[in-house]
């Protein structure tokens, strides 16, 4: 296997760990605090305590335990493709990639909605140059989950070759709805990210606008340059962010009387720097 191929498969399995931790909840606590009533517990409630407690081995770097819980799983509930995934997230972190590809194949034919499912044969797409069908493994998991946890990790596996940035700019061309978080969240991230996604949606006259009684989000391009806002009216809080020479994102956010107070701050960050820095 290539080297690069060899280090998204390792980053994959670290994002799988997190991704099964953050997934795996609402399960039986009286079973888990009290073995004892575990018999009692149906199938499927025993099934999700176990993930669980896979997915917390996993996340811990305990291989043995995450694949033993996660066998239980498949055993108290083999027709839920959560437990056959969460088993080949576990067999992958262990190196047995060969029992993890049939894992994940397994819990693909029981439903392809799994998150951990998408995501592994997100990565096997990409390992195989397929970056299109990568992109579309991952628009699928952001659009049940636009604030998936682990969701600015797996945007990244996509900015470092133009292909794949071009796959994933063709999904957004659909307007998704994780299009406002890829856009409105790219301030907090390292500045070779932030140029990456810049790039992506530069061009593309990107335009989005929900509202409810709550309040609002938008995002719109503006002179060329592409404008995130958000306002909470219960909460008196928000944020506003713009581009700038294509590369860059500055952001106010926080509480504040209006919008305009966001927009006044961000008016008065000096843009020449940042544009001097863009040449």
């Amino acid at each position: 296997m290539p080297r690069a191929s060899a280090l998204r498969l390792v980053a994959i399995g670290g994002v799988l760990a997190f991704a099964a931790l953050a997934l795996a909840n609402g399960f039986d606590r009286a079973s888990a605090q009290r073995p004892a009533l575990a018999v009692y517990v149906p199938a499927p409630f025993k099934a999700q305590a176990w993930r669980v407690e896979s997915a917390r081995a996993l996340e811990a770097g305990d291989k043995d335990d995450a694949t033993a819980a996660a066998r239980a799983a498949v055993l108290a509930d083999p027709v839920d493709p959560r437990s056959t995934a969460l088993l080949g997230a576990a067999q992958l972190a262990a190196g047995e990639r060969v029992k993890a590809d049939r894992s994940f194949r397994i819990a693909a034919r029981f439903g392809w909605r799994d998150p951990l499912t998408q995501l592994y044969f997100m990565n096997a797409a990409l390992n195989a140059g397929e970056p299109r069908l990568a992109a579309l493994r991952l628009d699928a998991v952001l659009r049940q989950a636009p604030n998936f946890p682990v969701r600015d990790m797996l945007l990244a596996q996509f900015l470092g070759s133009a292909d794949a940035r071009a796959a994933l700019a063709e999904r957004l061309a659909l307007r998704p709805a994780w299009t406002f978080a890829f856009l409105n969240h790219a301030s907090q991230l390292p500045l070779p990210e932030q140029q990456a996604r810049a790039g992506i949606v530069a061009g593309m006259g990107v335009e989005q606008n929900r509202e409810d009684e709550n309040g609002y989000e938008r995002t719109r391009t503006v002179d060329g340059a592409i404008q995130t806002e958000k306002w909470e009216t219960k909460r008196s809080r928000g944020s506003f962010g713009t581009q700038v020479a294509g590369r860059f994102m500055i952001e106010a956010e926080g509480d504040a009387g209006s919008i305009d107070e966001l927009k006044a701050i961000v008016a008065g960050i000096d843009k020449a720097k940042l544009e001097s820095l863009a040449k």
